[in-house]
């Protein structure tokens, strides 16, 4: 249902430039898609990293280089697509950062905990503590790496991606 809803939309909005995080459909199945859903696209490029999904950018113009930069024990990654536009190129950053992996047990954890001096109340807020620490600490890195990349590149930047992180971080 969530991918017939966001099949609709694409095919409605008609972007030029198509940017997914968590992809988890394999090249033969985006393919189809693109073939039968969405005529307008063209090319496009995939990465895929583990059970993480992968990234998929999507365009109507030729993609003249693309590159990834994956990030050492983590599932998430940046990659970007190099896109001739009429007579312009312009490098499209596709990203996905750190989550903070909260598990649904955890979720349900935050949404039921009562705050009092209990061990155990204490022991989950540590935990939860540190998740959020061990998260934020991970992507600051992947942000600056990003930072690093968009200063080397040649050409004008668009930044597209599931950042993970509210509006007013660092990472943003």
């Amino acid at each position: 249902e969530n991918a017939d809803h966001i099949l609709r939309f694409l095919r409605q909005d008609n972007a030029d430039i198509i940017c997914l995080q968590e992809v988890r459909l394999n090249k033969r199945q985006i393919f189809d898609i693109k073939d039968t859903q969405l005529p307008q696209i063209s090319h496009m490029q995939l990465a895929h990293n583990g059970d993480a999904g992968g990234l998929l950018t999507m365009t109507r113009y030729p993609i003249l280089k693309m590159d990834e930069i994956r990030f050492e024990n983590s599932g998430n990654m940046i990659m970007y697509a190099d896109i001739l536009m009429n007579t312009d190129t312009v490098r499209v950053y596709n990203c996905h950062l750190q989550s903070y992996r909260l598990g649904e047990a955890e979720i349900q954890s935050i949404d039921s905990m009562e705050f009092n001096t209990q061990p155990k109340t204490k022991r989950k807020v540590m935990e939860l503590s540190l998740k959020f620490r061990d998260a934020v600490i991970k992507r600051a890195g992947q942000s600056e790496t990003l930072r690093r990349s968009i200063n080397k590149s040649p050409y004008p930047v668009i930044v597209c991606g599931d950042f993970n992180d509210t509006p007013v971080s660092y990472t943003h």
